[in-house]
């Protein structure tokens, strides 16, 4: 063994800088330390290095030393020797002066191991000699024992928290979890008191007193009772290996015992008064809040009952009040407040929280509401002044997520018991959204400049996404006042509205010019519009993707309410003279006999209206792309709820909505003329603005994808004049962004197709459809077209008609479908070529690939065989032409971009859509083209192309596994016989599946392996193949040792125990094997002993060999409870 002085040349040569000494030296000085590491029963030698060195890292490859030979020769070392170590190291960390606090903490941890390695041997004497020392240190005087002591309780529950900072001590996972448990159960509460008792010395020590260290002490044992309240209770259940949620939220769930601490009011009360006293303090204050976060979440077997919740809730709510008017408002006090109160909301039962007594609830939701009121302030007044702190924004998130958790359950609470709340929340709202004098925006800032159009396009452009959340609880509010905000609202844009009118009119004087003073005017208005427009739709109604749009029962019930006072036909004048382009209606209207809810959908009309005659008079520069989109948007979420509504899905519907906006009503039709003239002026107009029109062409679909809509809409001429505009190229329409463009072809053949018995539909097909045909043959049959191909002009065409020719795939459904198939299937076969001529042209050929799979995917469930052959036939000779052009042209380089693969990517998007027509069907006609030919020779094609590099980009990977999983589950037979280049490179992607990438496409790689081995089961012919053969084996030792030796993701356990079950089945003399080895491996007869108790459970020798759902479900059972078990004592860490 080498002597200190060794220990400590060889510490100085590795903390030099590499200028001073060379690799070789550096190597022969790692060498040193490894030879002490490895060395046989060191302790004599490094108790010795502790007590004489002064070199920090020699003490701490010292201690390490003691750690790795006390683990490794544990089972050698005698009581005495263990004791004797242990007071050693525990005095040398008390007692030794000048050592770095790392080298302590190293030292403790040592302390920390030796506690955990003997904590099963039943020594009580130690625990009690331990608790009794850190007794006399936390409770003393002395700051620096305090801290000591402080670092030997983190050190105690780092070590026996199992999993996050446990060390690797090569003993199963069965034993760290005892240790955790038997430490929780018996020391874990302990540590917590002398915390707490420590806490509350510091609590009576005047702030402004205390030293350096003393608040260093404070941060670190506040930080220790966060770790404590942060700790997860046993639960006993070994099953996710992998703990993949490490960031899941962590809920006290203490057992019982703890009732006594918790249940204390001057415990909670503790943490409350520790926050308010240090709240100036930025370290405590983070400490302080975690710790309330943890103790809002209590749960579990300490809270019996509902009148215990409520009684804890009960006090906590009003410690928390109090706290809360004591401090003073931050960014992160308000994050850290709005964090408990989302958490208390979020864990306590609406049922509990309700039983709180009524004038605790009342000082809770007005305390809400003034935090909620608060942080919308602040956060205006952080926009403002461009601070880069977003903890108030978030604060707000957490806050409206609490307050969406309490209106979810307002059944449970007094009618109105949330309306004041509600109209302050609003108000608020409303005014930080809005300019000075009626708002707070430009109230925190001297500088007027403001912002300038396209400034306000670029960063408002996506408020709808980055808002979603905060505007949905902000509809939630104003509905529940739908009284007040209704008319607010109303009032509010109808004044913006009118000032934007006068503005406008002041520009259009040519005698008066657009001053600065007059722009940022302008631009003020349009920010209120904008959040106006945003604020009144996510009121009127709810996003409703995917589902069918309703009218919200809120707004129902409040137009119900008003038809005693409301006059229809008052009401229908009002909306049609909202959207009169000239001179205003000489129709006089009673204002008061006007539905308020048709009201404010007319001011929004009365908006766009105005933008159009300011279109009309070629004054775009002076309006708002950002404002027009948000129009057109709101127009679209109200048609979709409100225009030609089905009375059938509503139990009782307004009978002023319904007289106004229903079926065969005069304001129905004239509404969606309006609506169409709108998407039409704005297409002209507006056609060049990406956001704007592809918002315009949303609102038309929306007009046209109900059927009862669209045979309205057909009767517009409009709608055929934007038909025609783009049928023959002409104006703006045809220079439209092509997702923009894509979605308008859809519509209009949506809406043609609507026409069916329509003396407007022959039109339709001659003037829409037969035009794009027309184009398309004009281009791609001419003489010379190999030789002008590459002309600019023609790529161009070709492009729009390929975006076209995607649109009218996207209109696809069961009543146009035939048509649209015979219509589309020649294009298809013409596109082949055009693979051939842009092969090096990915923006053509991409449009043709992403053309054939959006066909393939909307066309094919509704075709019948011989026309899904006609597009087998298509798509094979798509995929022969690809083979020819593209087959090796792809780098293996990890340095391309995934867009490279976008070609590959559509391949295997359009394989799965083929194969998706079998997977329904489950049938073929012999002697014709079917989908298993495609896919087959699709996976000819792209097999080779796949490699581990490329299935790095998550899209492509994904993908590629989803068609894999098809074909094995729907072709297994031909899987198998594949060429055995392919088939080795699929077997190889499916193994790399296993564990290289998440969860979703471990799972299945397991289900094409369970398909796979399920075929052979089935058909022993096949299975007695010598490389199927192989493979079994190969992969029964894969799922073999991932399910019992490597870590394992147990909710993978369903796939896991099928593809596992399946593979033993066609191969159960290996899998024997598998388990003799296993259990050869073992050392301790207890252990195998219990292995094969095990084994011989999981497969018993009278098994039924069978893979049945009854098979399958029982042996998942037992392969759970297998791994419960046997994982236990056989994963080690």
């Amino acid at each position: 063994m080498c002597t200190l002085q060794e220990l400590e040349a060889s510490a100085a040569i590795m903390m030099a800088s590499p200028t001073i000494v060379t690799p070789q030296q550096r190597h022969e000085a790692e060498q040193v330390f490894m030879k002490l590491r490895k060395s046989k029963s060191p302790y004599i030698f490094c108790k010795q290095v502790l007590e004489q060195s002064t070199n920090d890292y020699v003490m701490f490859q010292a201690a390490s030393t003691i750690k790795d030979a006390v683990l490794r020769e544990w089972a050698l070392l005698g009581k005495e020797d263990i004791e004797s170590l242990r007071t050693f190291l525990l005095t040398f960390a008390l007692q030794k002066q000048g050592v770095q606090r790392y080298v302590k903490e190293q030292v403790l941890q040592v302390v920390a191991v030796m506690f955990k390695r003997g904590s099963l041997d039943g020594n009580q004497q130690a625990w009690m000699s331990l608790f009794s020392d850190l007794t006399r240190l936390i409770t003393g005087n002395e700051t620096s024992m305090q801290i000591l002591g402080c670092s030997i309780l983190k050190a105690l529950l780092n070590e026996f928290s199992f999993i996050n900072h446990s060390s690797d001590i090569g003993l199963s996972w069965e034993f760290h979890t005892r240790c955790k448990h038997t430490f929780e159960t018996k020391y874990l509460k302990e540590a917590f008191c002398l915390v707490i008792q420590v806490l509350r010395c510091f609590e009576a020590v005047d702030g402004k007193s205390m030293s350096r260290e003393q608040l260093v002490a404070l941060v670190r044992f506040l930080s220790l009772a966060e770790q404590i309240l942060h700790w997860e209770h046993t639960v006993y259940n070994l099953r996710n290996r992998k703990n993949t949620q490490i960031n899941r939220v962590i809920l006290l769930r203490p057992d019982k015992s703890w009732k006594n601490v918790l249940f204390d009011p001057q415990v909670i009360g503790l943490f409350f008064s520790i926050l308010s006293r240090f709240q100036e303090n930025e370290e405590l204050c983070h400490h302080g809040f975690q710790c309330l976060i943890q103790l809002a979440s209590l749960c579990g077997p300490i809270l019996n009952n509902k009148t215990e919740q409520t009684q804890y809730l009960a006090h906590f709510l009003t410690s928390f009040h109090s706290l809360t008017n004591s401090l003073k408002m931050t960014s992160p006090v308000a994050l850290g407040l709005s964090s408990v109160i989302n958490r208390l909301l979020t864990v306590f039962p609406a049922t509990c929280v309700s039983s709180l007594p009524v004038e605790l609830l009342l000082t809770t939701q007005q305390m809400m509401a003034d935090l909620t009121c608060g942080f919308l302030e602040a956060v205006t007044k952080e926009e403002e002044l461009h601070t880069e702190d977003t903890s108030y924004m978030e604060a707000v998130d957490q806050i409206l997520e609490s307050w969406g958790t309490l209106l979810e359950n307002t059944d449970k609470y007094p009618t109105s018991f949330f309306n004041q709340s509600s109209f302050k929340i609003l108000n608020t709202y409303v005014r930080c959204h809005l300019a000075v004098p009626d708002g707070l925006r430009g109230s925190f800032s001297n500088d007027n400049e403001g912002l300038h159009i396209d400034e306000i396009c670029d960063l408002e452009g996506d408020d709808r996404e980055l808002f979603a959340d905060q505007l949905c609880s902000i509809g939630m509010f104003a509905r529940l006042t739908i009284e007040h905000s209704i008319p607010l609202l109303t009032n509010l844009i109808d004044d913006r509205v009118q000032k934007l009118k006068g503005q406008l009119a002041t520009f259009q004087n040519p005698n008066q010019g657009l001053s600065s003073q007059s722009a940022h005017g302008i631009e003020s208005l349009f920010e209120d519009l904008h959040w106006l427009l945003l604020i009144a739709g996510h009121m009127i109604a709810d996003e409703s993707t995917g589902e069918t749009p309703l009218i919200p029962n809120e707004i129902l019930q409040f137009s119900t309410a008003q038809e005693t006072q409301v006059n229809l036909q008052c009401t229908l004048d009002h909306l049609t003279n909202s959207g009169e382009l000239g001179t205003p209606s000489t129709v006089h209207v009673d204002q008061t006999k006007v539905d308020p809810v048709i009201k404010i959908i007319s001011s929004v009309i009365h908006l766009a209206s105005t933008e159009n005659k300011a279109l009309a008079s070629n004054m775009s520069h002076c309006l708002s792309p950002q404002v027009s989109s948000t129009v057109v948007w709101f127009l679209r979420h109200f048609s979709k709820s409100y225009l030609l509504p089905n009375e059938h899905e509503y139990g009782q519907l307004s009978t002023t909505l319904a007289s106004i906006f229903g079926e065969d009503t005069v304001g129905g039709k004239w509404t969606i003329g309006f609506l169409l003239e709108k998407v039409k002026t704005n297409l002209i107009y507006w056609s060049s603005e990406p956001a704007l029109a592809e918002d315009t062409v949303l609102l038309l679909l929306s007009l046209v994808d109900s059927k009862k809509r669209a045979e309205v809409a057909i009767s517009f001429e409009c709608l055929w004049q934007i038909g025609e505009q783009h049928a023959l190229r002409h104006g703006p329409i045809s220079q439209m962004p092509s997702e923009a463009h894509r979605y308008l072809v859809q519509a209009l053949v949506l809406a043609g197709s609507s026409g069916e018995g329509h003396p407007l539909r022959e039109r339709y097909w001659s003037q829409f459809l037969q035009s794009l045909h027309t184009r398309f043959n004009n281009v791609c049959h001419q003489p010379n077209f190999i030789k002008i191909s590459q002309d600019e002009h023609i790529k161009a065409e070709l492009q729009n008609l390929l975006e076209s020719f995607r649109g009218v795939a996207l209109a696809s459904s069961a009543w146009n479908s035939n048509h649209l198939f015979h219509f589309l299937l020649p294009v298809l076969c013409d596109s082949v070529l055009l693979m051939n001529v842009y092969q090096d042209c990915p923006e053509v050929s991409v449009l043709v690939l992403e053309m054939f799979v959006d066909v393939v995917e909307a066309e094919i469930t509704f075709l019948d065989y011989a026309e899904a052959e006609k597009l087998y036939k298509a798509c094979l000779s798509l995929l022969e032409t690809y083979a020819k052009c593209s087959l090796g042209k792809h780098s293996y380089s990890s340095l391309v971009e995934e867009e490279q693969y976008s070609d590959l990517y559509l391949l295997m998007k359009l394989l799965s859509h083929i194969l998706s027509k079998d997977i329904l069907d489950f049938a073929e006609e012999e002697g014709h083209t079917s989908a298993a030919d495609v896919t087959i020779y699709g996976l000819n094609i792209i097999m080779p192309l796949i490699s581990t590099e490329i299935l790095k980009f998550p899209s492509i990977c994904e993908e590629y596994f989803k068609l894999t999983t098809y074909v094995c589950d729907v072709y297994p037979e031909k899987t198998m016989t594949l060429p055995d280049g392919l088939f080795q490179n699929m077997m190889s992607t499916l193994e790399v599946g296993l564990d290289n990438y998440d969860a979703e496409i471990a799972k299945m790689s397991m289900e094409s392996l369970s398909a796979l081995a399920s075929h052979l089961f089935q058909n022993k012919q096949q299975a007695q193949e010598h490389r199927v053969v192989e493979v079994v084996r190969h992969f029964l030792r894969v799922i073999f040792n991932m399910l019992l030796i490597e870590s394992f993701d147990m909710d993978l356990l369903q796939p896991a125990s099928e593809a596992f079950l399946a593979l033993i089945c066609c191969n159960q003399e290996y899998y024997s094997e598998l388990v003799r080895d296993l259990l050869a491996q073992q050392t301790d007869p207890v252990v195998t002993q219990r292995l094969l108790a095990a084994f011989n459970t999981l497969t018993p020798n009278d098994m039924r060999v069978s893979l049945d759902k009854t098979s399958k479900t029982r042996f998942r059972r037992s392969l759970d409870s297998f791994l419960t078990n046997v994982k236990g004592f056989l994963f080690t860490k």
